[in-house]
């Protein structure tokens, strides 16, 4: 069945290993610092596949139960020509982190690495995406996960090879821990536009338990600063993405208040995921129950509709 992310993007972790995109996590090729892997015959076969390929099962489920899925997304974003040129790149370049949150591991975190198994065995652990040789003549957007993407200036290395900046959208998923200084953001300012979304999974205190080594502080001034600079660095919104987790899901309506008190789009700019790993940090049937009823006081449509799907799917 068509998805725009079998012509037109992929997602390379920090392990180098190449995924289509973040809901399915199997890999297709291994990354070399090239390109070359998108005309690969696992990139073939899924370009001609008429049904449903069982690798993308997140995407079916979300459409089973009323959910717009990551793949409906795409193709109304980006369309069903059927063109094959890779325009859309999203990289994890290490994992990297200042932050220790609670459903995290040493694999996005060189802080849980250090925890588990000692700093004098950090090159044990630290994962690091090999940099790009070159980057695609016909780019559109490029998204940086963690890791921390503010952390290095991997990032910037990156872009610096990108010819036409002027024709790119970036995409930033941050712990907002690390203010944007005016050198970077003057560099960023040669793109199309930019897109930040910051990681919130509570407010206050309970952020700082959650996210273990965050600031709410920082996560406020981050979120100030951005605003403050949105006319001048940024034609698309600030954004926010939780985590629903056992100690997180109760936390809903009051981020959301937060959202709205600095004016996000909470409808257009808003998501949440799931924990699925690690296991025992999945919320169990009961605080399903009552986490369906939590979204029940929301005001955002598109979240309280994603939530009871999933919740509903899950019962059944």
């Amino acid at each position: 069945m068509y998805c725009a992310a079998y012509f037109n993007r992929a997602y390379v972790t920090n392990n180098n290993d190449v995924w289509l995109c973040c809901k399915r996590r199997i890999p297709v090729a291994k990354y070399d610092g090239t390109f070359d892997f998108f005309y690969n015959d696992e990139y073939q076969r899924l370009r001609n596949i008429k049904e449903r390929d069982p690798g993308c099962s997140a995407c079916w489920r979300d459409e089973d139960t009323g959910v717009k899925s990551l793949r409906q997304r795409y193709n109304q974003k980006f369309g069903t020509n059927g063109v094959v040129d890779l325009n859309h790149l999203e990289f994890e370049h290490d994992n990297i982190c200042n932050l220790k949150c609670v459903m995290c591991n040493e694999k996005f975190s060189t802080e849980w690495g250090i925890e588990k198994f000692g700093k004098e065995n950090y090159k044990s652990f630290l994962r690091q995406m090999i940099l790009p040789e070159e980057m695609p003549k016909n780019l559109k957007s490029v998204m940086f996960y963690g890791g921390e993407p503010f952390m290095t200036n991997r990032h910037i290395r990156t872009l610096e090879k990108i010819e036409d900046k002027g024709a790119v959208d970036l995409y930033y998923t941050t712990n907002a821990q690390f203010p944007l200084s005016n050198q970077v953001l003057d560099f960023l300012h040669q793109f199309k536009s930019i897109s930040i979304t910051c990681s919130i999974d509570a407010i206050g205190l309970k952020s700082e338990h959650l996210r273990r080594g965050s600031k709410w502080s920082t996560t406020v001034d981050f979120i100030d600063r951005l605003i403050s600079y949105k006319d001048d660095f940024f034609s698309t919104a600030l954004s926010a993405h939780t985590t629903i987790h056992k100690q997180s899901y109760m936390e809903l309506v009051e981020i959301e208040k937060f959202l709205i008190s600095k004016g996000i789009d909470i409808e257009a700019c808003w998501d949440v995921g799931f924990v699925k790993d690690p296991a025992d940090w999945k919320i169990s049937e009961l605080e399903a129950m009552e986490m369906y009823f939590i979204a029940e006081d929301l005001q955002s449509n598109y979240v309280k509709n994603k939530v009871q799907a999933r919740l509903r799917s899950s019962a059944g």
